[in-house]
């Protein structure tokens, strides 16, 4: 039999025909090779701020920026020694020698908080506070009252944590509050921000749709569109409405509807939609308007109603009517301070919302509780939220003006609560949010994709629970920032000075308020903890309940932020730190929902590989859903073919056809899990290793999201049950384990753990890694804590194991290991002895 004959025979061949041509990460220019190359100036974008933006993409600008980029590479380099680093693709190497270094720069601008994402922060490393600006506490709501943090206690300690139909009184208040202040007909609520818009986008979208969608959208607009049934798909230039204008005209009666997807607040510019003119090209083409209100709903507007009341607000000379948006998709993780979303919309979207959120919920995760309760309390107390924006308003608009006089540019409208102070190039950009550290304000810097790399600039984000004194300092810091490395020069004109304008809400009537928020949350809770069904679904041990309490008074309710930016806590790092150690693998990283995470894991993957001309990825016929949006999701030219087995018996032969082509890369997804138990892996191993010829490399994808707390020797999953060292050896491959904290302990999230360089690569490719916000660090301490119980239950000579494994890891793993085997039994002495040996 000839190899294409046993490709056919043994196969199903998956295109990846929905896939996107290009990823937002892959919109970077990366090397063919070690060495750099230099990135083509962009073309300009228009500013639309209230003043230009400055020149950039000089000639000597892209000679400075060459030379930054290989500096940064020697500098790398040299630090490796005669281990050059092995990635697997040429994203991995760009951002293992170039973004990583000048993001961290140099590993002297690590953002790892350390105490709540407040107005001030704590730094790791760092013996003062200083200036939040990465954090979305935009109206100020994270810090809890006692009263607040006495209720979030009794909502941990006696309901369902990670379960809505649990707790169905407390999630319907909550949505219906939802849709009430949206003035919406139905509301759907999601496990995390990102889920938001894979939910809505498919729900609405049908066969011979067209999404048209602005080309400054969230990643999560585009991967949502391509999991859709969508017949088309484009985008328009940003806030352009003569090129969306030219789309529909073009596309006009060749297709059944058409969506028109905008945010209401384009964070990393500083813009917001022009309603007006979206509005007469709505009554002209009649199609439906979709709006992802992840950063304005609770930041701006007068009652926080997001772009549409900001608009109103502002032009009050081109005011648009309440429902010209049909559908919004707004997240719980930024202004409210938890973590989920949400989808609003009018009834003729419902039915179809309905069914996309009950296909989610019955695969996936589940809104939290405290979630639940943080969103109620806002709802409850909208005048202490105006309160808030007023606030947020006045001090947004001074910042905006003040650091324009001192000639500091700034993207955006000067009524929005973030500050994109332009760097010009990529590594000045990183220079300056490291000045920026060292003036006193952490901030994240951004380049390409997700702006123009000739505007790489840093966001500064604006809380309303900045003080005056904040403020003031926040303003001198970029002011001094930006002159000390030359991106704007001193003035003659005189700082102002802020002072908040004098606040119009009685403080008496924000506290009667308050009162009675509290005493309505306090009779909900009670009512929900009554029934039944809430307690005989609790399932979280009292340790795990403990842990939480505790991080949640020193961390707070909510990260607030993304990883890269602002949302790195302890518990995360010591969360990737056990998991790596559990699963005997050099690294691992964490995901706010593990069905998310294993599909942003696949299209991570699905990439051209370093020196091979063919990448095939293998998957099972019965492949879960999830898992087929990451190949939908994929970008086309990835050049990588999917191919389907049908059982085990299907797959030897695949595999031996395949391995015999020189210059092939193979991507092996297996669910280990067969009738309650592990199938044979190393025996697969094993026949697969015989059959194997020419192939350049290998990456297998274990999927032990069924696994982790329920098989294996003390319900460690594949890791107790398989030595993966060795499984990995016999077929010299690439490991990687994704595992679910929801299905083990019924706590929101999973990781994925395994090669060290493909785990690199992933923090900055994977969508559900870099493009939402971070698990909330109290929940990550819960987890901690539940794994640190599995790992005391394992036997002494398993732990031994672990033990040996993590020799290489770094002193903070290995600190953590010696806490756990002072536990062992004192009769295993001489085991004890070796044990410390090795860490």
């Amino acid at each position: 039999m000839s190899q294409s004959q046993a490709i056919c025979r043994a196969s199903k061949e998956v295109e990846l025909l929905d896939g996107p041509e290009t990823t937002e990460a892959d919109r970077m220019n990366v090397a063919d090779s070690t060495a750099v190359r230099l990135p083509q100036a962009a073309s300009p974008s228009v500013s639309q701020g209230s003043h230009s933006s400055p020149s950039h993409g000089s000639s000597l600008a892209m000679l400075r920026e060459a030379v930054a980029f290989a500096s940064s590479y020697l500098q790398v380099r040299l630090k490796e020694g005669k281990k050059p680093y092995n990635p697997l693709t040429k994203i991995g190497r760009f951002n293992h020698y170039i973004v990583d270094p000048l993001f961290r720069w140099h590993g002297r601008n690590d953002r790892i908080v350390a105490s709540q994402s407040l107005g001030r922060v704590s730094m790791q490393g760092e013996n003062r506070s200083v200036l939040n600006g990465g954090s979305h506490n935009y109206a100020g709501l994270y810090e809890l009252s006692p009263q607040d943090e006495q209720l979030q206690r009794k909502c941990l300690s006696h309901l369902p944590f990670a379960d809505a139909e649990a707790v169905p009184l407390l999630n319907q208040r909550m949505v219906d509050g939802l849709a009430r202040f949206f003035n919406a007909d139905c509301c759907y609520a999601t496990t995390t921000g990102y889920q938001s818009n894979v939910l809505g986008i498919p729900a609405i979208a049908r066969d011979n749709s067209l999404i048209v969608m602005d080309e400054k959208c969230h990643n999560s607009i585009f991967t949502a569109s391509y999991m859709s049934r969508a017949g088309a798909r484009k985008r328009f230039r940003h806030n352009d409405m003569a090129h969306l204008q030219s789309i529909l005209e073009s596309t006009h009666g060749e297709h059944s509807d058409i969506i028109v997807v905008v945010e209401g607040l384009y964070s990393m510019d500083g813009t917001i939609p022009p309603l007006d003119r979206l509005y007469g090209l709505k009554k002209k083409f009649n199609f439906t308007l979709y709006a992802d209100e992840a950063h304005s709903f609770g930041s701006i507007g007068k009652t926080g109603g997001g772009c549409l009341e900001m608009w109103n607000d502002q032009h009050p000379e081109a005011l648009v009517p309440g429902d010209v948006i049909d559908v919004r998709s707004a997240v719980l993780s930024k202004a409210v301070g938890g973590l989920g979303g949400f989808v609003c919309a009018a009834a003729p979207f419902q039915e179809g919302l309905r069914q996309r959120a009950e296909e989610l919920a019955e695969r996936g995760e589940s809104l939290t509780t405290s979630t639940m309760l943080q969103t109620l309390s806002m709802l409850r107390q909208p005048r202490r939220l105006v309160s808030q924006l007023h606030r947020l308003l006045d001090l947004s608009r001074f910042c905006h003006e003040e650091l324009a006089r001192q000639g500091v540019h700034v993207y955006g409208d000067v009524y929005v609560p973030m500050l994109p102070v332009y760097g010009g190039r990529p590594s000045k950009a990183a220079e300056l949010s490291h000045v920026l550290r060292q003036q006193g304000l952490v901030a994240s810097p951004v380049s390409a994709p997700a702006v123009e790399i000739w505007e790489s600039r840093v966001r500064v984000t604006l809380s309303a629970s900045y003080s005056d004194e904040d403020v003031n300092a926040l303003i001198d810091a970029i002011i001094t920032a930006s002159q000390r490395i030359g991106l704007s020069r001193p003035t003659n004109i005189p700082r102002q000075m802020y002072r908040c304008a004098p606040n119009p809400v009685d403080m008496r009537k924000l506290q009667r308020e308050a009162q009675e928020a509290h005493a309505y949350l306090s009779r909900i809770l009670q009512q929900q903890i009554e029934q039944p069904v809430a307690t005989q679904r609790s399932g979280i041990s009292a340790a795990e309940i403990a842990a939480g309490h505790a991080a949640r008074q020193m961390y707070g309710l909510g990260s607030g932020s993304a990883r890269w930016i602002l949302g790195t806590f302890p518990p995360h790092l010591e969360v990737e730190e056990l998991t790596a150690q559990l699963t005997r693998q050099p690294a691992a990283l964490t995901y706010p929902d593990s069905d998310l995470g294993l599909m942003s894991t696949i299209a991570g993957l699905c990439r051209p590989v370093i020196a091979c001309r063919r990448h095939y990825f293998l998957v099972p016929a019965n492949l879960p859903s999830t898992a087929e949006e990451g190949f939908r999701v994929a970008t086309k030219n990835s050049g990588t073919v999917c191919l389907k087995y049908a059982d085990r018996d299907a797959l030897v032969p695949l595999f031996e056809a395949l391995s015999s082509r020189s210059a092939t890369y193979l991507t092996l997804y297996l669910d280990p899990v067969v009738d309650g138990g592990y199938m044979d892996l190393m025996a697969l191993a094993t026949q697969l290793a015989g059959k194997r010829r020419m192939t350049h490399g290998m990456t297998v994808l274990l999927n032990d999201t069924n696994g982790l707390g329920r098989l294996g020797p003390s319900q460690l999953g594949i890791a107790s049950a398989v030595d993966l060292v060795r499984f990995s050896q016999i077929l010299s491959a690439r490991i990687l384990v994704s595992e679910s904290f929801y299905r083990a302990f019924s706590l929101p999230g999973g990781y994925l753990a395994g090669d060290p360089t493909i785990i690199e690569e992933l923090r900055y490719t994977s969508r559900c890694y870099m493009f939402t916000t971070s698990p909330q660090p109290f929940v990550m301490a819960m987890v901690r804590d539940a794994l640190h119980g599995r790992l005391s239950a394992a036997p002494v000579e398993e732990r031994y194991t672990m033990a040996i494994a993590t020799k290489s890891r770094p002193e903070s793993v290995r600190s953590m290991l010696r806490r756990t085997v002072h536990r062992l039994p004192q009769e295993r002495a001489p085991l004890l002895a070796l044990v410390r040996v090795n860490v």
